[in-house]
């Protein structure tokens, strides 16, 4: 990449002394001498020969004098695009988006967010589902609901509304044309529903309580269209957020007896951009508003 030394060789070669480059440089004679010591070193070559008449270029010196413009200014041009790609990468925001985590409230904030400034934009992400780590990583903004502090080492989570929790079937399920399902509804059918550690407590009690109504649960890290399929293929009931009850056109989506939700919201990364920060500061200060 650009090397200032040349810099100073171009205008030695130009005035044909030391001390006139350094005047001209605003830097002192040794200084000179020293930058053209270090480029000949790493060089490998003299570039100048030093007489009683003055200062003189070698072969080598002339075809840096020569060339050396050129490499300036396309060094100069490649520092150019850098800089720009940098700049549009702090004018961007990544949204991951998948059958589960669907943009529903983000694209309105982000509209409201960007009215005065349209320099800014979004690069949207497919993924398969938040629960892959590997898919998530460059990605800034997730919408969806708070199933639990799963992911609370990469993200933090802005809470926007509520769901509830509700149970799909496969539209030919015994189960499909119920108005509402009560566990003693569920007895000895098949259930599946997210594991870990780290969910919720509505989660945790909602699973716990099937067990103990005779509910056989199946268990998997996260949601994604194969569990779905899974569930559609089966027969087996999906304990989820309403949000995402109607992923798969199969399935159903039945409301439950009880009064069971979750936070829904922006999931965003801990160490954000200033531009993510600066969005979720502004939906933060206005969600609450009447007039959003």
């Amino acid at each position: 990449m650009y090397n200032p030394q040349i810099d100073t060789f171009l205008k030695v070669a130009e005035l044909g002394s030391f001390s006139k480059a350094a005047e001209a440089l605003y830097i002192s004679p040794s200084a000179v001498l020293q930058q053209v010591k270090n480029l000949e070193a790493n060089l490998g070559t003299k570039l100048f020969l030093r007489t009683q008449r003055g200062t003189t270029l070698t072969s080598a010196g002339t075809i840096l004098y020569t060339e050396g413009p050129k490499l300036i200014e396309v060094s100069r041009g490649i520092r150019r695009q850098i800089t720009e790609l940098e700049d549009q990468e702090h004018l961007e925001i990544c949204v991951g988006t998948s059958p589960i985590e669907q943009c529903r409230l983000f694209y309105t904030w982000w509209n409201l967010f960007t009215a005065e400034e349209k320099r800014y934009h979004v690069r949207i992400k497919p993924i398969s589902s938040m629960g892959i780590q590997t898919e998530r990583e460059d990605v800034d903004i997730i919408e969806g609901v708070y199933i639990g502090d799963v992911c609370s080492d990469e993200f933090d989570f802005l809470s926007l509304s509520t769901v509830p929790i509700v149970h799909a079937v496969w539209k030919e399920h015994p189960l499909a044309k119920r108005k509402i399902l009560r566990y003693e509804d569920m007895r000895g059918q098949t259930m599946v529903t997210l594991s870990g550690n780290r969910l919720t407590e509505h989660i945790k009690r909602l699973r716990d309580d099937a067990e103990k109504h005779g509910i056989h649960v199946i268990t998997t890290e996260y949601y994604d269209i194969s569990t779905f399929s899974m569930c559609a293929m089966n027969g087996y009931i999906l304990q989820m957020p309403l949000s995402s009850a109607y992923t798969h056109s199969e399935m159903v989506a039945i409301p439950c007896d009880w009064d069971y939700t979750l936070p829904y919201g922006l999931y965003y990364k801990k160490n954000a951009t200033p531009l993510v920060k600066q969005f979720i500061s502004y939906v933060a200060l206005n969600k609450d508003k009447d007039n959003y």
